[in-house]
């Protein structure tokens, strides 16, 4: 399927555009009705900004995987009952982000880019591209900007400041990494997060629950016989969950990253074998749990994990977007630092929704196929993390049509029953943003009083990027009509294709 020159064109401006930091609060435009619900609350985004270097005629570009995080905010508010919005946006200040923007060139090595020159001058360059530009959680009084492969950066939530690394009280070394997905055990009102540490053909994998002032109040360490990367955890009030992807690593590989020849990317590739999902109790005294999958698969985002009593004890249950193959180094389009992003290069990374089944008495685990939809970006109403949650929305990557854009159209599945992963009234329902045009993460927001699993029981806020217009749109759709489309938008200066984003209610 090839897009039509347009739409790759777009999908080209829609992720490198400028990113112009807005450190004073700029009034913005409302269309339509913004619910009250939404007054005093905040949405934040994060995502890379700075993908390009040198000359604007001839940039050098880098993997949207290495550029330096670029935090957004929408803080709604009411003046006299009526409503308002204000944007602030800022650069994450790290090291990385620091040295190059002083040089106007890239200082340091990352994912999936090489600096320009040769091999023996990379070499004298570091590793360590930690740009904090993935994830962004207010938590413990801070902001936290979130990234694989180092400790979060912590931001003033009020002047988007960065105020350097957070140890939660020291629980993290300074190199310590932590992932960019976390969950929220809101029974508990904890941050359940992970820290993998690769030890070449292995992993050592720590899962952290973090209270509310930050400190660090459970953890557990496992070791795995073999390499594999994780992006996502689930928790469940039992478990931590997570999903050991088909993949695997070359030692000879990461010697020629190591000497500035080739990519961390380069080294990784997909195997043809099963994948493998971990239960980690929470409760220590009992043992960690390996089920092998029926087929390889893997799996970047989870959408969610619960529990639920059966016949011959309790089983756990996983929903998780998974591709059945990938090749590394070619997300988002990438062909490398002189060439444009390639929206045709996307059509074969689209994932399934898998609904996977385990039973911890019998070891044995089943998956099946819950939604044949190319689905990313998969977002549940919050405070049923970790809890049956009927109603799942997303972003659809791919349209079944021959010249569909990537991040095409935003979802709403309507799981009838949650705990059958045959599906069985199972009901989806789209809304696509029109021509040129992208959808970014949906965000649900519980409605105030309204029951947990309603049909309405959540607004879901979603960043439409419009390049043609050169603006985006942070539209409100109500969540038991996505097709009718937005109810109200707040208006927006163009800012590059963001990664993931959350969040905050009103104090």
């Amino acid at each position: 399927m090839q897009p039509a020159p347009s739409a790759t064109d777009a999908y080209n401006r829609a992720l490198a555009a400028p990113a112009r930091e807005q450190p004073d609060p700029l009034p913005l435009q409302i269309e339509g009705h913004i619910p009250a619900d939404l007054h005093g609350g905040t949405w934040w985004g994060n995502g890379p900004g700075a993908l390009s270097f040198g000359d604007p005629g001839a940039p050098w570009r880098v993997h949207p995987f290495d550029g330096s995080g670029f935090v957004r905010a929408v803080r709604f508010d009411a003046d006299r009952g009526r409503p308002g919005a204000r944007l602030q946006s800022r650069f994450v200040q790290t090291p990385v982000y620091t040295a190059e923007q002083q040089a106007d060139a890239l200082r340091y090595r990352g994912l999936g880019t090489l600096p320009p020159g040769g091999w023996w001058q990379r070499l004298r360059m570091p590793m360590g591209r930690s740009v904090a530009n993935t994830c962004v959680l207010p938590w413990a009084g801070k902001l936290l900007a979130l990234y694989e492969g180092a400790p979060p950066q912590a931001l003033d939530p009020q002047t988007l400041c960065t105020l350097g690394p957070e140890t939660f009280h020291g629980a993290l070394g300074p190199d310590t990494a932590f992932l960019a997905h976390t969950r929220h055990d809101a029974a508990r009102d904890l941050l359940i997060g992970l820290s993998p540490r690769i030890l070449g053909p292995s992993v050592e994998l720590t899962a952290r629950a973090i209270d509310r002032a930050g400190h660090e109040v459970w953890r557990r360490t496992e070791r795995l016989d073999r390499f594999s990367l994780y992006h996502d955890l689930a928790a469940t009030p039992g478990y931590v969950v997570l999903l050991e992807s088909s993949v695997d690593v070359s030692l000879p590989g990461v010697g020629m990253a190591m000497l500035g020849m080739r990519t961390i990317l380069d080294a990784i590739s997909f195997v043809e074998r099963p994948a493998r999902v971990l239960l980690i109790p929470r409760d220590s005294a009992r043992p960690t749990q390996i089920f092998e999958l029926d087929r390889p698969m893997l799996s970047v985002h989870h959408a969610n994990a619960w529990e639920q009593d059966g016949p011959g004890g309790p089983r756990v249950h996983l929903l998780t977007c998974g591709l059945p193959s990938f090749k590394f180094g070619s997300e988002f389009g990438w062909r490398g630092p002189s060439l444009p992003f390639d929206a045709a290069d996307t059509a074969g990374n689209c994932q399934n929704l898998y609904h996977i089944t385990l039973d911890p008495a019998s070891g044995r685990a089943s998956t099946a196929v819950r939604a044949p939809l190319a689905l990313d970006f998969p977002r549940i109403d919050p405070r049923l993390d970790g809890l049956p949650a009927r109603h799942l929305y997303g972003v659809l990557t791919r349209l079944p049509t021959p010249d569909s854009p990537p991040f095409a159209a935003l979802a709403h599945l309507d799981l009838a029953d949650p705990c059958d992963p045959a599906g069985a009234g199972d009901r989806h329902a789209r809304w696509l943003p029109g021509p040129g045009a992208f959808v970014g993460e949906p965000v649900p927001v519980p409605k105030r009083g309204a029951p947990l699993n309603g049909d309405a029981a959540c607004w879901v806020l979603a960043m439409i990027y419009e390049p043609d217009q050169q603006r985006c749109r942070l539209c409100v759709f109500d969540g038991a009509d996505i097709a009718a489309g937005p109810v109200g938008a707040v208006l927006l200066p163009q800012v590059p294709y963001g990664f993931h984003g959350c969040w905050e209610p009103a104090p």
